[in-house]
């Protein structure tokens, strides 16, 4: 199930693999076994890797045809700090609890000769971390992939190196039980107020679209631009699912920006009666995309990250209909205009 998730999942599940294979080797288990695990874990994988690796090369994604490839490597590091502690104290206290649990590890061996319980698991879980993050710096190279949320199926990993290493002094001392509550009240605190943001309308870009147009043009027929690359196939369900899963207002999505020229000026054609809008949007990717089309661009409204766009086309008039003046009385929706 973890393979089937994402790529990373099927990355971490791999490297496992390939570590119990080495403990098994080395500890003079039955290989027949250990081999028979992730060669059945492979086949089974690989009706959702092989299709999806044909899809990124269809659109060439491994030459950068990529919304996260404008990001630099000199990133990563904030990222990998980011996913495993949220916020700045977060950080603070991650690197506490790793260094003073190292410290205590080091001073033992020193003292006794031994590196103390869990050592082999801690050896383990800090191997595939750092296979993992060589992976993924290696393949950044060709497309970036140091995106936070694909480092989510390694976090159980991170958590449980950091459990086991200060586990030691969480057995000898009152006061690093004290510290552990601290932590965890701190934890639950940051929780609840993420939990809060993320229960607010005004949040998600595509929420705000969402709403924007149950409100006020849920008539309407909904044409996307979106240039990131995706397929095609997955578009309407991609930006569909607050309107038509989570609403059920069953609309009609239409991408523009991957069908051929003829097919998009006879959507374009409609568009005074259409909802059409660019998620991501910045003044970089209007400009390529007025180049590309060879036509006008206008902002008509911004939501968010996202741009309500107008098409300067023959036989079209401006955005001035009811709906759009129903919408303009409640400026609150509104994060910005611009034209």
């Amino acid at each position: 199930m973890l393979e089937w998730c994402h790529y990373f999942g099927t990355l971490l599940v791999g490297i496992f693999c390939a570590f119990l294979f080495v403990f098994a080797l080395k500890n003079k288990q039955k290989l027949k076994f250990f081999m028979m695990i992730p060669l059945g874990l492979g086949i089974a994988c690989l009706p959702w890797l092989i299709p999806n690796f044909l899809m990124q090369l269809k659109f060439q994604r491994l030459d950068g045809n990529w919304w996260a490839n404008t990001y630099s490597l000199s990133d990563a590091p904030a990222v990998f700090l980011r996913i495993f502690f949220y916020s700045f104290w977060g950080k603070c206290w991650g690197g506490i609890l790793f260094f003073v649990g190292l410290i205590g590890r080091i001073l033992r061996y020193k003292r006794t000769g031994s590196w103390g319980p869990y050592f082999r698991e801690i050896t383990v879980l800090g191997g595939v971390l750092a296979v993992v993050f060589c992976v993924t710096f290696a393949i950044s190279f060709k497309t970036y992939m140091f995106v936070g949320r694909y480092f989510t199926v390694v976090l159980p990993a991170g958590y449980l190196l950091l459990i086991l290493l200060w586990k030691p002094l969480y057995d000898k001392y009152l006061l690093m039980k004290l510290a552990c509550v601290v932590v965890l009240s701190l934890e639950l605190l940051s929780f609840v107020s993420l939990y809060k943001v993320l229960k607010e309308p005004n949040v998600i870009s595509s929420r705000i679209v969402s709403q924007f147009y149950r409100d006020y043009l849920k008539k309407r027929e909904i044409m996307v631009v979106a240039m990131e690359a995706f397929p095609p196939s997955a578009m309407p369900a991609m930006y569909g699912f607050y309107v038509n899963k989570v609403y059920g207002l069953n609309v009609r999505i239409t991408e523009l920006f991957s069908l051929s020229e003829q097919e998009r000026d006879k959507y374009l054609k409609k568009q005074d009666k259409a909802f059409v809008y660019m998620p991501n949007c910045s003044e970089e990717k209007l400009y390529s995309l007025s180049r590309l089309w060879n036509r006008q661009v206008e902002i008509y409204m911004r939501l968010g990250e996202t741009c309500i766009l107008h098409f300067n086309i023959k036989g079209s008039g401006p955005l001035d209909s009811y709906e759009y003046q129903q919408a303009h009385r409640h400026k609150s929706w509104f994060w910005g205009y611009g034209s």
